[in-house]
């Protein structure tokens, strides 16, 4: 499978807010098909053997530009109702979860190096292709009674999960973009994330995981280069997120 420059969008560049708020639309348009959106899930759930978990899933509401940056606002559905309209277009449920992302970037013998590695096989979306180290969805847990949300505190769970490493090898995360996957329908929050561990140290880890295969390390100056090579095999978000990092940098807003 392959994709073009049209699979993404950078919506926002410089610093960014999440939030979460309850809207009644959203509530009251997936209650009206809440029966087909059953059936759905209970065949789905019949012909992966009951290995799908109906968790809470941050649907985007909207964005709003700021000065420095932008604030996002999602309100939590169930995964079912996302997996209803993949499986169902026709329902126009407009469901976009919001995630994160981050690029991972460590110095090593004088070099900086950004972290890729490849899908597993077995996850529904996007097998076997590549993208930055970490990557995750935005867990409930993480969302505070004040309406924001701690995805900060997200990604940093998604890079020790999948590296194995302890979190105080990070030494610095910036968010900086936000940007959608237009064929996946995916929203991500991207941070930055300077890490102090070596590149064989990383690979190593990466190799032990069950998320990933083939972990490979790139030098900064390299990555425009790589990507363009890595085209065909590499998820949109993260050609999506090294342009917002290119624009970023070039902005002077967050590094």
């Amino acid at each position: 499978m392959s994709y073009s420059d049209l699979d993404w969008e950078v919506k926002a560049i410089g610093q960014m807010a999440l939030r979460w708020v309850e809207d009644a639309r959203i509530e009251e348009q997936l209650a009206g098909c809440k029966g087909i959106v059953d059936e759905i899930w209970q065949k789905k759930c019949s012909q992966n053997k009951s290995k799908l978990f109906n968790g809470a899933l941050l649907n985007w509401v909207g964005l709003r530009k700021e000065k420095d940056g932008a604030q996002v606002t999602g309100h939590f559905i169930e995964y079912k109702y996302f997996l209803a309209a993949k499986e169902r277009p026709d329902l126009n449920l407009n469901i976009y979860p919001i995630a994160v992302s981050g690029i991972s970037l460590l110095n090593d013998q004088g070099v900086r190096y950004a972290v890729f590695a490849r899908r597993s096989q077995n996850v529904s979306s996007y097998p076997g292709h590549l993208e930055f180290v970490p990557s995750g969805s935005i867990d409930r847990k993480f969302a505070v009674q004040n309406g924001s949300v701690d995805f900060q505190a997200q990604l940093q769970s998604e890079f020790c999960e999948e590296t194995g490493l302890a979190a105080d090898c990070i030494k610095e995360m910036i968010p900086f973009a936000c940007i959608l996957d237009t064929y996946d329908r995916v929203y991500d929050i991207c941070c930055r994330i300077l890490i102090d561990v070596r590149k064989d140290v990383i690979i190593d880890q990466l190799s032990r995981s069950g998320e990933y295969q083939n972990p490979v390390v790139v030098a900064e100056e390299e990555l425009a280069e790589f990507v363009k090579s890595q085209r065909a095999s590499m998820i949109p978000s993260s050609v999506a997120l090294l342009d917002a990092y290119h624009q970023a940098k070039k902005s002077g807003k967050v590094f």
